[in-house]
């Protein structure tokens, strides 16, 4: 391929290197895509492209390009100390080549040219020759170091030292005419390329073309091994800053088709023209079918896959390139598919959902089914299921079954087998539109091994993108089992999309019947195939429903309705109550206190408010407790079914209501205020209820609309709003200890006493 290229000047390669190193250093999950998509390129396509799989947001499937200093480092080290010989330890070699502490370019300039310090020259056998070519090449290396391993981070770059580019290029090519050494004149040659790449701007033509005329004249000759394709990338890198594309394209499609080491910068430089320029221009400079291929594959990735899909079937129909581009339309296809179950009723989503596979999507099942028509085709299985998978996005059940059942038969991997096993499923559950007697005969084991399956290795979970299906197959038999009016069912199969939030999701379980049927399938001791996928996806316990009922009673103050109780532990004391919620420092305090303790102390103290016993304490020790396990307090008294999360907003409504309620706490401090002693009782009250008041305004009982006085947001009113507690504390308490003690750990109160406004 080579041979075929334009003589002219071109030049750009590190530049995509440095953009790809920093563009994608947030890339830092993998596989995402998993989560929307149910056809599974790592079933179908060559593991060495993985890279090329569709994801929505990344440019990379699998990870970001970062190793630009590291990628070739070892390999680096190990030729240059074969080549020395022993003549030097391979750690000297090591801190020679990459150790800029150790050795600097002073250091290095000193050694090369006679004029290093005897400490330093010492160290090494300058009288060698092998030995002071190596220094002389590194003298050359050092310097274009300092443009080629340039930091991201400015506070570790070293400063630039001038470089006499002039003396640099003709100290290069005495080198590279005296060497006789083949590692030697190879080394010399990538670094004269690469010393062209990052000095274009600043040789002269008359060094240009001797850098030209040297690659044009040995390229044929050289061995093709590593530092051919990095030399390779190097003189892409002219074309590219050139606006040469189709030359540097035909390079970067060799690089990326013969050095897997250089595959990602090859994708990433590679800089898309479409179908014409393409053909007329870099194809013809491709010597193979393989060359072209690659081409093709990176035009197709960056472009259209279908019509690259096109090309390359014309030259080698079983190209592994085909399998991904396949994949790349059909993951494209799905994403323009929205999920199920954000729609309230079955019809509605179906839809939506289908109005979304529009003539673009029928385009692709035509096209792949013309194309699969190639009898060269060796291995058809990614194009039946391919073709099958289509046909059920355009609601063709009948042909979709037909391709999975004949997919099943070319089907050799348990990875290819569950794969088709899965889109059986999807296929056969989105033709149930009510459920029936015996609708899920058919698939209720399917439904289990997918959704309460354990085996691991039937399933392959690290290679099917089951959660996608499983999210799928939940969503739809929810909005089955609600229509049907079997709302446990409906509750259980809907908790599984909220992997991160649990349970709060999911309103269903509110209601007390609910809920009570939920217990009641859980309590079974021969449950249905449908109900143990249901318990699977609810992952909940019979404890789970109990804990739920019991939290549900405590925070409606009904404590004789507690049964079936597990005796857990806050992290701290409910019944301490702070100046501020701090829930770090009272958790810290490792003061744990038991749940049944709390409950049967509760009773205590009500009784005793009840009989008049010590009314202010026990009524400020109850406005503590019930404060407490809200979601302001120190002891959030949670579980599975109401969720528990750093912000109010996450939890679902009922649950969000009732975990930022403080109305008992408030019933509480207000009943111990008007039973207080003394002034120090009394400020105590004031400052809880005040509490209890921010909580409400911030918690969105307040017309916030009032406070918005100004074209910079809130006024002062609003940052520094006078609560009633605060009102009290104020102007009826400012000569108590506790008054004191409130300004000096509430930040609030103490710019609201002294605020200007007040």
């Amino acid at each position: 391929m080579t041979k075929k290229y334009s003589k002219k000047f071109l030049l750009s390669f590190s530049i995509a290197i440095s953009i790809t190193a920093s563009a994608l250093a947030c890339a830092w999950y993998m596989s995402d895509y998993e989560y929307s998509s149910v056809f599974t390129p790592e079933v179908f396509v060559d593991e060495s492209l993985s890279p090329m799989f569709y994801t929505e947001d990344r440019f990379f499937y699998d990870e970001s390009d970062d190793k630009h200093k590291k990628r070739f480092k070892e390999e680096i080290k190990s030729g240059w100390a074969e080549y020395l010989d022993g003549i030097i330890s391979t750690d000297e070699v090591d801190s020679i080549l990459f150790n800029q502490e150790l050795y600097s370019l002073e250091d290095i300039t000193e050694l090369a040219f006679g004029s290093a310090p005897k400490e330093l020259s010492k160290r090494l056998p300058m009288n060698n020759q092998k030995l002071r070519y190596f220094i002389m090449y590194m003298y050359i290396a050092r310097s274009v170091d300092q443009k080629s391993t340039k930091s991201q981070y400015h506070w570790e770059e070293l400063e630039e030292k001038p470089t006499d580019i002039h003396k640099m290029h003709n100290v290069a090519y005495r080198l590279y005419n005296s060497a006789n050494d083949k590692f030697l004149k190879q080394k010399l040659w990538l670094l004269i390329i690469k010393m062209q790449f990052y000095f274009m701007d600043e040789m002269t033509t008359e060094e240009l073309k001797q850098t030209d005329d040297l690659y044009w004249s040995t390229i044929e000759e050289v061995e093709k091994n590593t530092d051919y394709y990095r030399a390779l990338g190097y003189y892409a890198g002219v074309n590219y800053r050139n606006k040469f594309y189709w030359r540097s394209n035909a390079i970067y499609a060799e690089i990326f088709l013969n050095c897997p080491e250089m595959q990602k910068v090859a994708m990433f430089s590679y800089h898309p023209l479409g179908r014409t320029e393409t053909l007329e221009r870099t194809i013809c400079q491709c010597e193979t079918n393989d060359e072209m291929c690659a081409v093709w594959a990176l035009e197709g990735y960056y472009t259209d896959e279908l019509m690259a899909m096109d090309e390359i079937m014309e030259l080698n129909p079983n190209s592994k390139y085909l399998p991904l581009l396949i994949s790349r339309a059909v993951n494209k296809a799905e994403s323009r598919i929205q999920s199920l179950n954000t729609d309230t009723t079955l019809s509605a989503n179906k839809a939506r959902q289908y109005k979304n596979v529009e003539n673009k999507q029928y385009n692709i099942y035509n096209r792949i089914r013309k194309m699969s028509e190639n009898t060269q085709i060796e291995d058809k299985f990614v194009w039946i299921t391919a073709i099958g998978y289509l046909a059920m996005l355009n609601n063709d059940y009948d042909e979709a079954e037909l391709n999975f059942n004949n997919a099943l038969k070319e089907s050799h991997t348990p990875k290819a087998k569950s794969q088709i096993r899965m889109l059986n499923l999807i296929n056969e559950l989105n033709q149930i539109k009510k459920i029936t007697p015996g609708c899920f005969d058919s698939i209720q084991d399917d439904i289990k091994w997918l959704l309460a399956g354990t085996n691991e290795d039937e399933i392959d979970y690290a290679y099917n993108r089951t959660y996608a299906a499983k999210t799928w197959v939940s969503s739809y038999l929810t909005l089955l089992y609600k229509e049907d009016g079997n709302m446990a069912m409906s509750a259980m199969f809907n908790n599984f999309d909220n992997w991160y939030y649990g349970w709060a999701g999911s309103d269903l379980v509110d209601d007390e019947n609910t809920i009570n049927d939920i217990l009641t399938i859980l309590k079974k001791e021969n449950p249905s195939a449908m109900e143990t996928a249901a318990m699977k996806v609810g992952d909940l316990t019979t404890q789970d429903v109990y804990d739920f009922q019991n939290i549900k009673a405590i925070f409606d103050n009904r404590l004789d309705d507690i049964a079936n109780f597990k005796d857990d532990e806050f992290p701290a004391n409910p019944f301490n109550g702070s100046i501020k919620d701090d829930h770090d420092a009272e958790h810290a305090k490792k003061n744990k206190y038991s749940y049944q303790k709390f409950v049967d102390n509760i009773k205590v103290m009500q009784n005793n408010i009840g009989e008049g016993k010590d009314v202010y304490n026990n009524a400020l020790l109850l406005g503590n407790a019930f404060y407490s396990i809200t979601h302001f307090g120190n002891c959030r008294l949670t579980s599975k079914l109401t969720g528990s999360f750093s912000q109010p907003g996450i939890y679902r409504p009922t649950m969000e209501k009732m975990m930022t309620d403080c109305s008992n706490a408030e019933k509480y401090y207000q009943i111990a205020y008007d039973n207080a002693t003394n002034d120090e009782q009394r400020a105590k009250a004031a400052y809880m209820l005040a509490k209890c008041e921010r909580n409400e305004y911030y918690n969105g009982g307040t017309d916030w609309t009032r406070y918005y006085t100004n074209e910079y947001g809130y006024s002062k009113l609003s940052m520094f709003h006078e609560w009633k507690g605060f009102k009290l504390l104020k102007e009826e308490y400012s000569d108590t200890k506790y008054y004191q003690e409130v300004i000096k750990e509430c930040g609030y109160f103490e710019k609201y006493i002294s605020s200007s406004r007040y």
